[in-house]
């Protein structure tokens, strides 16, 4: 099953998995999945899953800090691809379109990928 896995911020390693309903994503606690994030909104973005056509859609809710998938900016919605980074506030989510067996060896993962493509080499 398809998961919100989060990477960074005060939330670190906490997930989602994505099923029938919508994931909600905010600051709320009445959110399916919160984030305990001061420049994160009350209802930040929503994350759909589609398991007949097995896609999934982050939508942005209009907040004031925006949102990016991918280091884009996205205004309304965007279709996610396995591997997508999610960025809300000082928060990065992780879509993942399988499930993963252990979810603090998919946050490492996440890391030493993203360090090997931010390293710079210095002779």
């Amino acid at each position: 099953m398809p998961l919100i896995i989060v990477v960074t911020g005060p939330n670190n390693g906490d997930y989602h998995p994505l099923g029938d309903q919508p994931v909600i994503i905010g600051r709320d606690d009445k959110c399916s999945l919160q984030i305990v994030d001061p420049v994160v909104s009350r209802r930040h973005c929503r994350v759909e899953y589609d398991a007949s056509s097995e896609t999934a859609t982050a939508t942005h809710l209009g907040s004031t800090n925006g949102m990016r998938v991918n280091d884009r900016e996205i205004e309304n919605s965007a279709s996610l691809q396995d591997g997508d980074v999610i960025h809300i506030g000082d928060t990065l989510m992780l879509y993942s379109a399988k499930s993963v067996p252990d979810i603090d060896e998919a946050v490492n993962n996440f890391r030493m990928k993203r360090a090997a493509k931010h390293s710079t080499l210095i002779r």
